[in-house]
């Protein structure tokens, strides 16, 4: 990931999480200059698996060419993958940009020998949780969050 393109996807992130649970959550979605640092995170520290740049997706909007969603990945292990975010600008959310996106990801991913994949999401995230069990995941493990203010 170029670092134009960094930058337009930190925009991105902080868009689409402005006011969400899980900004409360990671303070790294409250601000371009904090996703700016996610995106740091994903793309050079194998935290969440190494960063998988053929299963990665951007998609722009075709009157203004600006970024509206991205779908990042990782690989955890030789056939396991991650989706380490997948986010889209409010004002495409529900227009099954999201899906599109993690569906190119997750069939980059199979190709790539992944034979399993991964993600977190927020409890109380519905929409994503219903996108994420209409492709077949399901809840493997539920952990708590806490938010030290």
């Amino acid at each position: 990931m170029g670092e134009h393109r960094q930058e337009e996807t930190a925009r991105l992130i902080a868009a689409a999480y402005h006011g969400h649970i899980d900004s409360q959550i990671n303070d790294q979605y409250r601000s371009v200059t904090g996703a700016r640092r996610f995106l740091m995170n994903i793309v050079q520290y194998p935290g969440c698996g190494t960063f998988f740049a053929p299963a990665s997706f951007a998609a722009a909007s075709t009157q203004d060419h600006l970024l509206c969603g991205v779908s990042l990945a990782s690989r955890v292990a030789g056939t396991a993958g991650h989706i380490t975010q997948v986010c889209v600008a409010p004002q495409q959310q529900s227009t099954g940009l999201g899906y599109e996106l993690l569906r190119r990801s997750l069939i980059a991913l199979a190709a790539h020998g992944c034979r399993t994949v991964s993600l977190t999401v927020t409890a109380s995230n519905q929409k994503a949780i219903r996108l994420y069990e209409r492709m077949g995941f399901h809840e493997r493990r539920a952990f708590s969050a806490y938010v030290w203010e």
